[in-house]
């Protein structure tokens, strides 16, 4: 049985968690007089006009002084198959080369000249890559009285909403996979904002739930399930009961967002009304440190089994950090591209040293 450990008196470092987020990667350093690079394989791929796949070769560049332009290239052979310049400096900065995308692992030359720079030369492999199909689940967080007073929480629920079936609309001539989805996270903001719209806006809202363009999750709030009875569990359901009965909408998932746990009175509760998938995002706040008593090499998703033999496919974000819902603004996804691009494939990377 692990040593169990706490972390009262640590603070919740975003830069601390994102490093631990995406670290266990393995690749390949260089270091030269004056430059440091790590080269390392990237699950990212680009499809050429005729129809093949590319993927990418990733250079993590850093320069004790300003480097106007480094040219980096990468050969098999004599051939030369991609070349890109670009500056360097102090702080870390990548680049992407492409190659063909190999089956088993390739030995490509890899070079890269800078005006002030002594030559770099090496031998790289490039491996397979995992190919991601990547799910952006969009959603707000209900925490009724705790980042306002719980009128004004409601108002920015109702408010989201509103825009929630706003974007759904403005993106129905986009590609099916770029198309706006909404999650609705719980229930209970849902129900007021279904009493006091329009039956005009409430019809266009349930069309794109059974569209598939906006889900209902099933739990009412996200609450501490322990110090619930069994009565007051089961009324976490009663909303989605209802909307169930007067609308006739599918609810087959549940979301559990930044609360430390669950206790298996829940897994019952869920599968005894249909419901077959649990996404969760816990934050233990702290109190808890699972990444140091081996929470990262839990698998995720699993199947959670109630007593009764039921169970849920249950995916959780990086739970053993405390990261909760943050999971995806910590690599970029609600920054911008270019803090994407940077963390997202060496997640994806990480999680594939995971059993993930």
């Amino acid at each position: 049985m692990p040593e169990r450990k706490t972390e009262r008196d640590r603070r919740w470092d975003l830069d601390r968690i994102r490093a631990a987020l995406i670290g266990d990667t393995a690749g390949f350093d260089i270091e030269v007089e004056g430059l440091s690079a790590r080269v390392s394989d990237a699950p990212l791929f680009q499809r050429t006009e005729d129809g093949r796949l590319r993927q990418a070769v990733r250079v993590w560049v850093r320069a004790e002084t300003e480097q106007e332009a480094i040219t980096w290239t990468i050969s098999s052979g004599d051939t030369v198959i991609d070349r890109v310049t670009a500056p360097a400096g102090p702080s870390p900065t990548s680049l992407y080369l492409m190659v063909p995308e190999v089956e088993t692992p390739e030995v490509f030359r890899l070079e890269a000249i800078g005006a002030t720079l002594s030559p770099i030369q090496a031998d790289i492999t490039v491996t397979p890559q995992r190919k991601w199909s990547i799910f952006l689940i969009h959603h707000s967080h209900l925490d009724i009285g705790y980042t306002d007073p719980q009128a004004s929480v409601l108002a920015s629920q109702l408010a989201y909403l509103d825009a929630a079936l706003d974007l759904v609309a403005a993106t129905d001539d986009w590609p099916e996979e770029s198309r706006f989805r909404w999650n609705v996270e719980v229930t209970w903001p849902l129900q007021h904002w279904l009493g006091s719209r329009p039956a005009s806006v409430r019809d266009a809202f349930l069309e794109r739930v059974k569209q598939g363009r906006i889900e209902i999750n099933a739990l009412s709030f996200s609450m501490h399930t322990e110090a619930y009875s069994l009565d007051e569990l089961a009324r976490q359901l009663w909303v989605a009961d209802e909307l169930r009965e007067q609308y006739g909408v599918e609810i087959t998932s549940a979301m559990q967002t930044d609360v430390p746990g669950a206790t298996v009175g829940l897994a019952t509760l869920l599968t005894d009304a249909g419901v077959r998938y649990l996404s969760v995002a816990h934050n233990y706040a702290g109190r808890s440190v699972p990444h140091l008593v081996g929470g990262q090499v839990l698998r995720r998703p699993f199947y959670w089994a109630a007593p009764d033999g039921e169970r849920l496919l249950v995916w959780y974000t990086d739970t053993p950090h405390g990261v909760a819902y943050m999971e995806g603004n910590l690599v970029g996804l609600a920054t911008d591209y270019g803090m994407a691009l940077a963390s997202l494939p060496e997640y994806l990377n990480a999680l594939a040293q995971r059993p993930y």
